[in-house]
């Protein structure tokens, strides 16, 4: 679930409750070693007009003031009503015959950090996982997942 977001100046900061509850934070940092990370400024200016404009708007029942994506009736969204909008949204975009699922999307963000360099125990925590052998023995198989290679085919 994600539970909130943290906007600074150079990075947003994204707090997720995983299995367990477990809180593990994503950091998507607006720049890199070269300035600005393309595309993040806009996301960026999305969030915010979200967390000022939209999301005020939408009344959280008890317990789901943190959530940050609420159903109608104020509670935080579901996993089942998260599928749906991710699955009009790959339908929208030409994509449902790829078969893609959300958990392909975990699949490709890690594999695109190690291929980038970040090392296993960064990604291994990201991801929640209890030890980085869980992650090595997940995606040292092959350098880019299937996963991977089928959205750059798409692109």
């Amino acid at each position: 679930d994600l539970d909130s977001l943290t906007v600074t100046a150079h990075s947003i900061d994204l707090r997720i409750l995983g299995k367990g509850n477990k809180p593990r934070v994503v950091p998507l940092p607006l720049y890199d070693e070269k300035g600005k990370i393309e595309g993040r400024e806009a996301f960026r200016a999305l969030l915010e007009e979200y967390l000022t404009k939209v999301r005020p708007k939408w009344k959280a029942g008890p317990g789901h003031e943190k959530a940050l994506f609420l159903s109608q009736k104020g509670a935080r969204l579901s996993d089942d009503a998260a599928r749906a909008v991710f699955n009009h949204a790959m339908q929208a975009l030409g994509f449902k015959q790829f078969g893609y699922v959300v958990h392909s999307l975990r699949h490709s963000v890690a594999s695109r950090l190690l291929n980038a360099g970040v090392g296993l125990p960064t990604v291994s925590r990201i991801l929640g996982h209890a030890s980085t052998q869980v992650t090595a023995s997940i995606y040292a198989h092959s350098d880019v997942s299937e996963v991977e290679k089928g959205m750059t085919k798409t692109y």
